[in-house]
């Protein structure tokens, strides 16, 4: 039994109802654990309805980005003097990746609190993330004075909960 293709494709979509989509474009797909957090983060912001302004004017984040930069000379900063017959000078193009260095900042409602900027080939570790926390610590002090002290006894500890012998 044949049956042309254009029947089949009318008897899908005319009496079984049914229709061809494409899949949406999405940034990427959450697993359930990021799932979980993108819920508990939601029912966060229900509980600050009405509070947002306060919440916003304490809340600070952060974000890593890697930097791409090179530092190659111009045209008119390589230009040298030579002798008739010399040949020009050669200058290496240098790849762009080739150097890059990790950018942490931090910010508030009121603008940027801490730009911290970390070699590339450079070990990010538990003493370094510390010792960044206390700059943010020593960057609120110093930019939002009295906002530390308005947050309560554990925004002026600052001590990470694995130093203190806590479990995360």
């Amino acid at each position: 039994m044949e049956v042309p293709k254009t029947t089949v494709i009318r008897i899908i979509r005319e009496h079984l109802h049914v229709k061809k989509v494409s899949a949406r474009w999405v940034p990427r797909l959450l697993s359930s654990v990021q799932k979980e957090h993108c819920l508990t983060c939601q029912k966060i912001l229900e509980l600050c309805r009405g509070i947002q302004k306060q919440v916003l004017k304490s809340f600070v984040p952060g974000d890593e980005t890697m930097v791409l930069y090179y530092n190659s000379l111009s045209k008119r900063e390589s230009v040298e003097w030579r002798k008739p017959g010399e040949a020009p000078p050669r200058k290496v193009k240098v790849t762009q990746s080739a150097k890059k260095i990790m950018a942490t900042i931090f910010w508030d409602c009121r603008g940027i609190l801490l730009i911290d900027l970390k070699e590339r080939n450079t070990t990010v570790n538990a003493v370094y993330s510390v010792s960044l926390l206390h700059k943010l610590r020593d960057a609120l002090t110093e930019k939002r004075r009295g906002i530390l002290s308005r947050h309560g006894e554990e925004a002026r500890n600052f001590e990470p909960s694995w130093r203190r012998g806590e479990e995360f």
